[in-house]
C-alpha cells in the first residue's frame, strides 16, 4: 500500500472498478512466427466467462435486430440486420478479423444516454459485418453515426492477420447523434497497449494509409472549449480524457509494465507513472526481441513482479506474498489516503483471451483465439480455430450457470474454484498452477479435446454414438461406467479406426481398445490383504465391501483374495458390492453387523465407504471391529491416520486421483508423435501409514 503523494487530483472514473481491462498488441514483424497478437481481458465484477457465438447468415432486406447492452442486457433499440453476417467465436471472425477493447471513460458530458449502439455492441457488430480491420472501422464509425453512440469513452483494438489499429472514440453529448474517433495503424515491428486510458495524443492527419479520424474531431473539441491550439498540437487523449491520478497509476501503469518487459525503455517511461512528469509514453515501441504468443499469455498474468510496482512484496501481499488487492483501490486511514497498485492481472475477469491471426495459413486455421476464464493468472488459455461453429459446453452457461449460479460443467467455476484455492496460500501453490498451465498450453496446439460426462453406463453408450456422428473424433479416452455395458459401443468406436484408450475400468474384451492405463489395482488389493495378515495375526472374521461389478474391482478382489489363501485361519464372512458410495455402504455394512456377531476387520475397498462403515459401526456401538482399511487416500481419512484420532484407522493404500488427466496427455503426446502408448500402463499404488501419511495428505484438495 502506497500514501499518495502525486500532485494530480484523486478522480478515479468509476471504470477502474468497474470495467478495467487491458489490451496487449504485437505487429507481425515483431512477433516470433509473423503472426499479428492481441489480447484482451474483460475485467468485471459482474461478467461471466463464457464463449460467445453468432452463426454467419444471409438477411432479408428490411430486416431488424434489437439492441441490448452488452454491460447489463438494458433494450437500447432496433437497428436494420446487414444482408450477410459472418461466423463469429469469442472476438474473433471467420476472416481471423479480432477486436477488443478498454473504456477510458473520458469527459462524463459527452455520453449520450439517447444513442442505440453500446461499445460492447459496436464489437460483435463490427465482427459480423467486416472482413478486415479497416473495414471494421468504416463499419463501426458508420454504425455510431447512424444510430448515436450509447456508451463512454473507448478504446479498441482491431487487428486482421496484416495489419493493427488502435482506434479511440467518445460520443458528443445528450441528444448529438455520432462520436469523434480517430484510428492509428500499429507499426509492424512494434508493440503497443492500452489499458483504460486514452492513449492517442498527437496523430498525422495527412497519413492517409496509418491514420484517420472523424472530420470533427478537432473542430469539434474546439467547440467545446477543450482545445485551443494549432492542429498540429492537438492530442485526443488531453483534449477528451484528461489525465488523473487513476489514469496514470491505474492505467498507464499497466502499459508501461508490458514495455517495461520487453524493452529497455521501463527507466524512460517510470518517472510518468510516478507522477514525476507529465510527459506522456509513446503510443508504440519497436521490442529488444521477438515476441511469442505464450509471452503475451504470460504477460496477461503479470502483477508488476521485479519492478518498483511489485505488490508481491508490500504489507498487503501478506505472508503468502499474494498479489491481488480488493476494490476499491483507493481507501483512508485516518486523515491520510492511500492506494493500491491495479496490474494486469485481476481476479474478477469474466474471460481473457490472446488471438493469434496468421496470414500464412487459410483462415480457418490461421486465426487461434486462445482462451480462458476467469483470472488470467490462473486459467489455461484454450486454443479455439476462428471456423470453430459450435460453443462448446464448459464455455457457455451450462447448467444456468452465470456469475453467481455455480455449475461444475462450468469452466469460468472451475477455474474460478481453482483460483480461490490458490490464492490464500499464493506462493505455496502458485508454481504448481504455473507447471500445469505451461505443459498444457505448450503441449497440445493442435489437439481439438470434447468432454463428456455420464451417469449411466446407457448414457455413456449414447455419448460415443454422438462422438462418433458429430465431434468425427479420431481418438478417444474413456473411463467406463461399467466394463460389460461398454465393451461393444466401445468396440464399435474401435472398429471404425479411432484409437482407444481405456481408463481404469478395462473392458471384458480388451481387442477393443489399444491402450489400458490404470492405478495398480492388483497392489490395491494385495497391500491391503497383506496389512490385514499381519494386524490379525494371521486368524480372525473379516466382511469386505466391493465397489462395482467392472474388471478393476475384479483384478483388486482377486488380489486381495490372493493373498489370504495363506492365511486360512482369516475368515471372509462376506463381500458385497456397496458401489464406492458412503450410503450403499452404511447399508451393507448394518446387514453385516446385523448378520454377524463377531467382526475382527473390514477392508472397504475405498475411503468414501469407510465413511460409511464407520457410521453404521458406530450406531450399533460395536466394539469387536479392531480395523477398518479403506483406499485412495481420501485427505480425511489421511488426517485422521496422522492424528491417530480413530484407533480403527491404521493404514491406507494410495491410487491416482487423476487417471483421465493422465490419460488424456499420456494419448495426446503419444498421437501427435504418431506413437502408440504401451498395450497396460501401470500408475503404482503404496502402503500409507502414520509415519508417511504426511506426504499424501493435501488440505486444499477436493478428495
Amino acid at each position: 500500500m502506497k500514501k499518495l503523494t502525486l500532485s494530480v487530483a484523486l478522480a478515479v472514473a468509476t471504470v477502474v472498478n468497474a470495467f478495467a481491462c487491458t489490451n496487449l498488441i504485437v505487429g507481425k514483424n515483431a512477433s516470433a512466427d509473423g503472426s499479428t497478437i492481441v489480447s484482451y481481458s474483460a475485467d468485471s465484477y459482474g461478467l461471466f466467462g463464457e464463449l460467445y457465438h453468432y452463426p454467419a447468415g444471409m438477411h432479408k432486406k428490411g430486416t431488424w435486430i434489437d439492441v441490448h447492452e452488452w454491460d447489463t442486457g438494458k433494450y437500447l433499440g432496433r437497428i436494420e440486420q446487414a444482408r450477410q453476417t459472418y461466423n463469429v467465436i469469442g472476438n474473433m471472425n471467420e476472416f481471423q478479423l479480432t477486436i477488443g477493447e478498454t473504456t477510458f471513460g473520458g469527459r462524463p458530458e459527452l455520453v449520450d444516454t439517447t444513442g442505440i449502439i453500446d461499445y460492447g455492441s459496436l464489437i460483435y457488430l463490427g465482427l459480423q459485418r467486416s472482413r478486415t480491420a479497416r473495414e471494421a472501422i468504416k463499419v463501426m464509425t458508420e454504425l455510431v453515426q447512424e444510430y448515436g453512440y450509447y456508451s463512454s469513452g473507448e478504446s479498441f483494438t482491431i487487428a486482421d492477420p496484416n495489419e493493427i489499429w488502435i482506434m479511440e472514440m467518445i460520443g458528443k453529448g445528450p441528444g448529438v447523434r455520432g462520436a469523434v474517433w480517430v484510428a492509428v495503424r500499429v507499426p509492424d515491428d512494434c508493440i503497443s497497449a492500452h489499458a483504460n486510458q486514452s492513449r492517442i495524443h498527437q496523430f498525422d492527419m495527412n497519413d492517409k494509409n496509418n491514420c484517420m479520424y472523424s472530420p470533427d474531431v478537432i473542430s469539434f473539441a474546439r467547440e467545446k472549449g477543450y482545445f485551443d491550439g494549432v492542429n498540429k498540437d492537438f492530442s485526443f487523449a488531453k483534449a477528451y480524457a484528461p489525465l488523473d491520478f487513476g489514469a496514470r497509476r491505474y492505467c498507464e501503469a499497466r502499459v508501461w509494465s508490458y514495455f517495461n518487459m520487453f524493452t529497455a525503455r521501463g527507466n524512460e517511461f517510470l518517472p510518468y507513472i510516478l507522477g514525476d512528469t507529465d510527459t506522456p509514453m509513446p503510443l508504440f515501441v519497436k521490442p529488444d526481441r521477438k515476441i511469442s504468443v505464450q509471452d503475451v499469455k504470460n504477460a496477461m498474468r503479470d502483477h508488476y513482479e521485479g519492478t518498483p510496482l511489485d505488490i508481491s512484496k508490500d504489507f498487503g501481499a501478506g505472508p503468502y506474498h499474494t498479489p491481488y488487492r480488493l476494490s476499491p483501490l483507493s481507501f483512508k486511514v485516518g486523515d491520510k489516503e492511500y492506494f493500491n497498485e491495479r496490474p494486469i492481472s485481476t481476479q474478477q475477469s469474466g474471460f481473457v483471451f490472446v488471438a493469434q491471426m496468421r496470414s500464412t495459413l487459410p483462415d480457418a486455421i490461421g486465426g487461434v483465439l486462445w482462451f480462458g476464464t476467469d483470472d488470467a493468472n490462473m486459467t489455461v488459455f484454450t486454443p479455439v480455430y476462428c471456423c470453430t461453429d459450435k460453443v462448446p459446453v464448459c464455455y457457455s452457461r451450462a447448467d444456468g450457470a452465470d456469475y453467481i449460479t455455480f455449475s461444475w460443467n462450468s469452466s469460468f467455476w472451475i477455474f474460478n474454484w481453482v483460483a480461490n484455492m490458490v490464492y490464500p496460500r499464493y506462493d505455496l501453490m502458485i508454481g504448481d498452477v504455473r507447471a500445469t498451465q505451461a505443459e498444457l498450453e505448450k503441449q497440445y496446439p493442435g489437439i481439438k479435446v470434447v468432454v463428456k460426462t455420464a451417469g449411466s453406463a446407457a448414457e455413456q453408450a449414447n455419448q460415443l454414438q454422438d462422438l462418433m456422428a458429430v465431434s468425427k473424433i479420431n481418438a478417444l479416452v474413456v473411463f467406463p461406467f461399467e466394463s460389460a455395458a461398454l465393451t461393444k459401443p466401445v468396440a464399435e468406436v474401435h472398429n471404425k479406426g479411432v484409437y482407444v484408450t481405456v481408463v481404469d475400468r478395462g473392458l471384458t474384451d480388451t481387442s477393443a481398445q489399444d491402450a489400458y492405463v490404470s492405478g495398480d489395482n492388483t497392489a490395491f488389493g494385495k497391500i491391503p490383504a497383506e496389512y490385514l495378515a499381519k494386524a490379525m495375526g494371521g486368524k480372525g472374521n473379516l466382511v469386505a465391501l466391493r465397489g462395482i461389478a467392472t474388471t478393476l474391482d475384479n483384478e483388486r478382489w482377486d488380489a486381495f483374495t490372493g493373498v489370504l489363501k495363506n492365511s486360512p485361519d482369516i475368515k471372509i464372512l462376506d463381500a458385497k458390492y456397496a458401489n464406492w458410495n458412503r450410503d450403499d455402504a452404511f447399508k451393507v455394512m448394518q446387514d453385516y453387523l446385523t448378520r454377524f456377531k463377531q467382526i475382527d476387520a473390514v477392508w472397504a475397498a475405498d475411503d468414501d465407504m469407510a465413511v460409511g462403515v464407520l457410521k453404521a459401526i458406530d450406531q450399533s456401538k460395536r466394539t469387536d471391529i479392531k480395523i477398518v482399511f479403506g483406499g485412495a487416500g481420501a485427505k480425511g481419512m489421511i488426517k485422521t491416520l496422522m492424528d491417530g484420532k480413530d484407533p480403527r484407522i491404521v493404514a491406507n493404500v494410495s491410487y491416482s486421483p487423476k487417471f483421465m488427466y493422465d490419460s488424456i496427455k499420456l494419448t495426446a503426446e503419444a498421437r501427435l508423435k504418431g506413437e502408440k502408448l504401451p498395450a497396460t500402463y501401470i500408475i503404482p499404488s503404496v502402503l500409507i501409514t502414520k509415519e508417511n501419511a504426511a506426504d499424501f495428505y493435501f488440505s486444499d484438495s477436493p478428495f
